[in-house]
C-alpha cells in the first residue's frame, strides 16, 4: 500500500491510515454503522475486466481508494459518488527520445499500441470513450 494520501501504512505503527480510512471510520460513526478496514490485493477487488474474487465471493462489502472512469467496471459494479471534487488524473506514458516524447501530446492515438497495466485506471474499453484534452478529438488507437 503506498498510494498516499489516500491510502497507505504508517511509517511506525505498520497501521492501515489514510484518506479512504479515515472517510469510512468517519462515515461508520455519522451512519451508527461497524466499518471495518482491511488489507487487500488489488485482484481479489477487481482483474482483467471481472470482479475479484474477494469482492465476489463476500469476503468484504467493498474496496475503495481507487479511480473509478468510465467503462468496464460499471457495467459489473455499483460505485458510490466520488468524495473529491477533482482527482488526480490517470494518463498515457511514452518513452522519450532525445527529450522528446515519441508519441506526442497532439495525438489522437491512430497507429499507436496502447497497453493497458491491469489494475490502474484507465481501464482499455476507457480510452475509446475518452477525448484528448490537448485536441478535443476522440483517441482512435487500438
Amino acid at each position: 500500500i503506498d498510494y498516499p494520501p489516500y491510502a497507505y501504512l504508517d511509517s511506525e505503527t505498520l497501521e492501515l491510515t489514510g484518506f479512504g480510512k479515515d472517510f469510512a471510520i468517519g462515515m461508520g460513526e455519522l451512519c451508527d454503522m461497524d466499518v471495518t478496514v482491511v488489507q487487500t490485493e488489488w485482484a481479489n477487488c477487481w482483474g482483467s475486466d471481472e470482479i475479484g474474487v474477494g469482492l465476489l465471493d463476500g469476503w468484504f462489502h467493498g474496496c475503495m481508494t481507487y479511480t473509478h472512469t468510465i467503462g468496464v467496471r460499471p457495467r459489473f459494479l455499483d460505485f458510490s459518488a466520488a468524495i473529491l471534487d477533482e482527482n488526480k488524473p490517470a494518463g498515457l506514458i511514452t518513452r522519450l527520445e532525445n527529450g522528446q516524447p515519441v508519441v506526442s501530446p497532439q495525438s489522437n492515438l491512430d497507429g499507436v499500441t496502447v497497453i493497458d497495466v491491469v489494475g490502474w485506471a484507465p481501464t482499455k474499453d476507457g480510452l475509446a470513450l475518452a477525448t484528448n484534452p490537448c485536441t478535443g478529438e476522440a483517441f482512435q488507437g487500438r
